[in-house]
């Protein structure tokens, strides 16, 4: 009896083993998602979200999914909970009180009276425990403001914090409307019904905590809009020539160089302008008009953008937007929800309304795109990949060096410098699940001519290390030639993008690069 209470109690632990894991490296799972969007003809539409969420951990309705948030424009939108309870585990039925349903200001819109109308509307699900389930379904209604804003445009990444189970998204638009599409990162091929298409995805991860990951995302992302190509940039193309003489006067009234009337601009939309985070689409994709813009001391990205435009034109100095794009999206999608930010050309130099330093366009030319306006209508540039940076150090080391030890450990001059040391990649944990994202393009080589008097000589080996993978290159030379030693350090890539099944090989890379061997020296007196 005793011997099979035993086994039973093994057994218990066994299990207990086996699923622990499960539930510790997942909060909660979702069930189902369901995104329902109908398109009207007079270019309003809804969204009817319906979310299946169960949890797993005490984390996950203590800190994680406890409350559910919908930002909406009441000016022009309104949301109606069709249904919001929480099933227990013993199946026991708790419909969400009236009292859980509050409106908050969006965090996005805090210091920008102008955005003081948006609200967020907090659901506190009630009920909770381990095992528990939600369920939330919702409609949000958009209803155009004007005849300007009567469009359907969406970018929707498909992922959340834990994983789901079966992600629904399907849209329905009438015959007479254009409905254009793109899924990225993905294969799922969407259905079509009559005027509904629809795409559905199964047993999606959750999205990874990781550093360095891909700034595009390399989850499945669905744009779909009803605009037009080059609508943007029509739009954009009408304004790109407005001037703000008072403002821009005012500013440079002392000023006589057109260099110095540029910094000058750039300064006061960077550093003078507080930037609002609120996204472009709160804003109905449009910006307020510059004297309000100015006068109220803050600004969205598109407004600095706009207003520095302006400036500039209004002092004679010649510019003209940038807009960036991830290069994975047809040029016919180039819509307002897929656009990642703008830029501003002067010249041959490109200017960001976050910094006052120029933009280098190489930095992010393997993942985005930049496009200018030609006659309406998108033209893109090309951007020149990076040159090699090429750095020569001289130098020498005497028997007078500080150190009582006899011997002297040597940091050749700049070592920590490099875009690579930049990155801080030194701590890299061994396993990977994302695609990790270089910050940069690098390709630079330095060498250290050091020259040994008084009778100092090397300690540390010579070597030639020189590893070779498909995502780039290294090498580090140590040699000696009579009283001159060289060290000699190179390191390139041919792409930014380290997959999963390449990141063992990279670290390992990384580290190399990083590792004392090769960055210190040592010299005995």
């Amino acid at each position: 009896m005793k011997k099979l209470i035993y086994i039973k109690t093994l057994l218990i632990v066994c299990l207990l083993v086996v699923t622990l894991p499960l539930h510790a490296t997942n909060e909660a799972e979702y069930k189902q998602i369901k995104k329902t969007y109908t398109i009207n003809e007079d270019g309003s539409y809804s969204l009817r979200v319906c979310k299946e969420i169960k949890l797993l951990t005490h984390k996950a309705f203590n800190d994680i999914y406890g409350e559910s948030f919908i930002i909406y424009n009441p000016k022009r939108q309104s949301v109606k909970i069709n249904d919001s309870y929480t099933t227990q585990a013993d199946g026991t039925v708790i419909k969400t009180p009236t009292n859980a349903f509050n409106e908050v200001l969006p965090f996005s819109a805090a210091s920008a009276p102008a955005f003081n109308h948006l609200r967020e509307l907090v659901v506190t699900h009630t009920g909770l425990e381990l095992g528990a389930t939600i369920y939330l379904d919702y409609t949000l209604t958009t209803t155009p403001a004007d005849k300007s804003t009567a469009y359907f445009d969406i970018s929707e990444q498909i992922t959340e914090s834990s994983p789901v189970k079966e992600y629904t998204i399907s849209i329905t638009a009438p015959s007479t409307t254009y409905l254009g599409y793109e899924l990225l990162n993905s294969r799922v091929k969407p259905k079509v019904s009559g005027n509904t298409i629809q795409w559905i995805f199964r047993n999606l991860p959750a999205a990874a905590i990781e550093s360095y990951k891909s700034q595009n995302g390399d989850a499945p992302r669905l744009i779909a809009t009803t605009l037009e190509a080059n609508s943007v940039a029509e739009r954009y193309s009408k304004i790109a020539d407005i001037k703000y003489e008072s403002l821009a006067n005012t500013l440079t009234a002392d000023i006589k160089s057109e260099d110095k009337k540029l910094e000058t601009l750039v300064n006061y939309v960077v550093r003078g302008t507080n930037l609002s985070p609120l996204p472009f689409s709160y804003q109905d994709n449009t910006e307020r008009c510059l004297k309000l813009v100015s006068t109220s001391g803050y600004a969205t990205k598109m407004e600095k953008a706009v207003l520095l435009n302006s400036l500039l034109n209004s002092v004679g100095v010649s510019s003209e937007f940038v807009f960036i794009y991830p290069n994975t999206i047809d040029s016919s999608m180039l819509t307002y929800s897929a656009l990642k930010g703008v830029l501003l050309k002067v010249g041959d130099v490109y200017y960001s309304t976050s910094s006052t330093t120029p933009v280098d366009l190489s930095v992010r030319s393997a993942f985005d795109s930049y496009y200018t306006i030609q006659g309406g209508e998108f033209e893109k540039l090309d951007v020149e990949p990076s040159k090699q940076v090429v750095k020569n150090y001289t130098d020498s080391i005497s028997s007078t060096a500080n150190d009582n030890s006899g011997y002297i450990t040597y940091t050749p001059k700049d070592i920590n410098r490099g875009v690579v040391r930049s990155w801080n990649m030194n701590k890299l944990p061994t396993v990977r699940t994302s695609t990790l994202e270089l910050p940069s393009q690098a390709n630079e080589s330095s060498v250290w001519n050091i020259e040994l008097k008084d009778g100092v000589t090397l300690q540390t080996p010579l070597m030639n290390i020189s590893l070779e993978e498909d995502f780039g290159s290294l090498s580090i030379n140590l040699t000696q030639e009579g009283n001159i030693v060289t060290l000699k350090r190179e390191i390139s890539f041919k792409k930014q993008s380290i997959t999963p099944s390449e990141y063992k090989k990279f670290r390992n890379f990384i580290m190399q690069w990083g590792s004392k061997k090769g960055s210190v020296l040592l010299f005995e007196k």
